[in-house]
């Protein structure tokens, strides 16, 4: 719910999303269903989903696939496209058999940076999601990019999200200069609450390793954070012990 909460500032204040996470929390699920909300419910709406790599465009793809099934299959909001199209490339409408189509044409896409840090971006945009940030060296150019997409000089009509967790350190400066720094690059910024003395006072949206940790949430859903930070820090004592200090 905090995820949601800050994701609903941005819209609000007009402001950007980035997001540097821990691995295996469902961000991608979480971030697919945004997408697919504005995709399902608003008329001519743009929703993208970009990577660094088709593997994580596709990845995050399935997860679309898995919601349009569930959504037709059991709810009384039908949507297209009918004939089904081809991946990363939907817009919602359905042939007529007299001609023509109905739908309220939203559309969502999908695109690689792999070749080209701008390729395919281009037009208006409602939601833009940059998948595994913490791998994309040309993350700021692409960014760069699509803002006149989301900006109109002091007005925001549409909203980047950004999020990953970190790779190797040399791919992860672009995010690293956006989530330290947020406001300077029109994203949400938030007090940082998890280092005391910090040069860094505001930071994005940050989700350390104590939250939705397995084995410590209670039967609410609630995180028991200060168990799991006991947790994590104590195998890391042990790991200090035990391994050589190359390996640890």
């Amino acid at each position: 719910y905090r995820f949601f909460l800050y994701i609903l500032l941005c819209i609000i204040t007009g402001k950007h999303a980035v997001v540097v996470k821990t691995r295996q929390r469902g961000y991608s699920y979480k971030i697919m269903a945004i997408l697919t909300w504005s995709y399902w419910f608003f008329e001519a709406s743009v929703n993208t989903i970009g990577a660094s790599d088709e593997e994580f465009t596709q990845k995050s793809w399935e997860y679309i696939n898995t919601y349009r099934n569930h959504l037709n299959e059991n709810t009384a909001w039908i949507r297209g496209p009918y004939p089904i199209a081809k991946n990363l490339d939907w817009v919602e409408r359905t042939a007529r058999e007299e001609g023509g189509y109905v739908g309220h044409n939203s559309k969502l896409k999908g695109l690689t940076f792999k070749q080209s840090p701008t390729k395919g971006v281009g037009g208006a945009q409602t939601f833009f999601f940059y998948e595994e940030a913490g791998i994309a060296p040309t993350l700021l150019t692409t960014i760069g990019y699509i803002r006149p997409a989301v900006e109109m000089g002091n007005i925001t009509t549409g909203t980047i999200i950004i999020s990953g967790s970190v790779g190797e350190l040399d791919q992860c400066q672009d995010l690293k200069k956006i989530f330290e720094n947020p406001e300077a690059h029109n994203f949400y910024a938030l007090s940082n609450i998890f280092e005391a003395n910090s040069t860094h006072e505001k930071i994005g949206f940050f989700v350390p390793d104590s939250w939705s940790l397995e084995g410590f949430i209670d039967e609410y859903g609630n995180s028991k954070v200060a168990e799991a930070e006991a947790f994590i820090k104590n195998k890391r004592s042990i790991a200090e012990q035990s391994k050589r200090a190359e390996d640890y």
